[in-house]
């Protein structure tokens, strides 16, 4: 009986002791909002911009086949949720499903992505065929390109030479 009592008591005391995560409730320190530049790059190929608003997110795209061809242009406005938008548009007579996200840093000191990105999936739909083909959209604000931040300016002397835990 004291033995289950003293797991109990340890138990209590981890979860207690225990750091919480918040993750999910980090401020992002960019904004989202503004005119991106976008690539595209599949069984199309261009470029285009993009103008991202609370609530929304406006593509305006030049396409060209993959194989070669005229030029197409593809103007399309979706709503933007949780930095995630959905659509569906026509070009080159065939119906175009896109899915995407903004991808924002988590904080301050994150270097794996320093900017602000727009990425997304293009899946064009051939009417009376059951094979979809695929392009894909990727964006950044130029402004935020070229900026330097807080961690830019940091001693990097000691990067890299941790234990791996952290020190």
């Amino acid at each position: 009986m004291a033995r289950k009592l003293f797991i109990l008591t340890l138990l209590v005391a981890a979860i207690t002791v225990a750091p919480t995560s918040d993750a999910k409730s980090r401020n992002k320190p960019r904004r989202s909002d503004g005119s991106y530049n976008l690539k595209v790059a599949g069984f199309y190929n261009g470029w285009g911009n993009a103008t991202v608003a609370p609530g929304s997110v406006h593509l305006t795209l030049t396409l060209s086949p993959e194989a070669g061809g005229k030029s197409n242009g593809l103007d399309v406005t979706m709503t933007l949720a949780n930095n995630r938008f959905i659509g569906n548009t026509s070009a080159f007579g065939k119906a175009i499903h896109l899915e995407g996200r903004i991808d924002v840093p988590d904080d301050d000191k994150e270097r794996t992505l320093r900017g602000v990105r727009l990425v997304c999936r293009m899946r064009i739909v051939t009417t009376g065929s059951p094979i979809y083909n695929y392009a894909s959209v990727i964006g950044y604000i130029p402004a935020l390109a070229g900026e330097r931040d807080g961690i830019d300016e940091g001693d990097d002397t000691n990067r890299n030479k941790g234990n791996g835990n952290g020190d």
